[in-house]
C-alpha cells in the first residue's frame, strides 16, 4: 500500500509538473515565481538574497513580504494582538493565495532550523500542489512530506537547473 501511494504521488507530479512547464514554454514568457519563506527576521533576509539574485538572472520574482499594504505591515511587526483580528488574518491569507494563483512556479526556502512557527509557508506549499503548481523546495532538511510535494534541491546551482527546466531554452 505504501508504495503504492509513493508512486501514485510521484506519478502525479510527474504529470502536473511536465503538462504544466508545456504549457508555460509555449507561452514564451518570463517565468513568475512565488517565492514562499519564514516571515522571521532571517527568513525575510535571505527570501530577500535570494529574490535579488533570481530577479538579476531575468525572473520575475513575487516576495509576499514585499508588496506594502497595512496587513502586511502588521506581519512585519508582528502585533500578535492585530494579527489575531480573523478580518486581517483573512486579508493576508486571500493575498498570498491570490499571489500563488498569479505565479507559474512555487519556490519555497525551508530552514534546516526554524527560528520562529513557520506556518504560512507549508500552507503555500500545499495550496501550490493542490493548485497544480510546479513547486521547488530549497532546503538541506529532509521530510517525506516536502519530498511528495515538490522537487527537493539543496544547492543554488540545483534550484536554477529545476528552473531552467521551467523556461524555454
Amino acid at each position: 500500500m505504501r508504495k503504492m501511494c509513493e508512486h501514485a504521488i510521484e506519478q502525479r507530479y510527474m504529470q502536473l509538473q511536465t503538462g504544466y512547464i508545456k504549457a508555460i514554454q509555449k507561452k514564451n514568457k518570463k517565468l513568475r515565481i512565488y517565492l514562499a519563506h519564514q516571515g522571521s527576521l532571517g527568513g525575510k533576509f535571505w527570501g530577500t538574497r535570494l529574490q535579488e539574485c533570481l530577479e538579476e538572472l531575468g525572473y520575475e520574482v513575487v516576495n509576499p513580504f514585499s508588496y506594502n499594504e497595512e496587513a502586511r505591515e502588521l506581519t512585519n511587526q508582528w502585533d500578535v494582538e492585530k494579527i489575531r483580528n480573523e478580518e486581517i488574518s483573512k486579508k493576508i491569507v486571500k493575498k498570498d493565495l491570490g499571489l500563488i494563483d498569479s505565479c507559474d512556479v512555487v519556490v519555497a526556502m525551508v530552514p534546516e532550523q526554524v527560528d520562529s512557527p513557520t506556518i504560512g509557508m507549508p500552507m503555500e506549499i500545499f495550496y501550490a500542489f493542490c493548485h497544480h503548481k510546479p513547486i521547488i523546495i530549497f532546503t538541506e532538511f529532509v521530510s517525506p512530506w516536502l519530498i511528495a510535494h515538490g522537487k527537493v534541491v539543496k544547492t543554488y546551482e540545483e534550484l536554477l537547473e529545476e528552473l531552467k527546466k521551467c523556461t524555454v531554452g
